[in-house]
């Protein structure tokens, strides 16, 4: 693992860990993020989506036009993903 890769991990473990998840929990997934990295394999996860305000998805509403889709915190694609910080 490189000292960027490293560093990256370290960072996305302990967002995981302030979200609540435990600490093997946190661990998979931020090293499922590495790896998905090392790939380019274009999966996400909606803490990554700048449609994710509050742990609730903007981009995805109910019929009454409210975000009810919940975080989800596994790797996956999904038609309205905008990575946070694009244009």
């Amino acid at each position: 693992m490189t000292e960027q890769e490293d560093a990256t991990f370290l960072r996305r473990r302990n967002r995981f860990r302030q979200l609540g998840h435990g600490e093997e929990e946190a661990n998979e997934l931020a090293y499922k993020m590495l790896v998905r990295d090392r790939e380019q394999v274009d999966l996400r996860i909606c803490l990554e989506c700048k449609g994710m305000v509050e742990n609730l998805c903007h981009f995805i509403k109910d019929k009454s036009k409210k975000p009810t889709q919940q975080a989800i915190f596994i790797l996956q694609r999904c038609d309205h993903f905008q990575l946070k910080g694009k244009q």
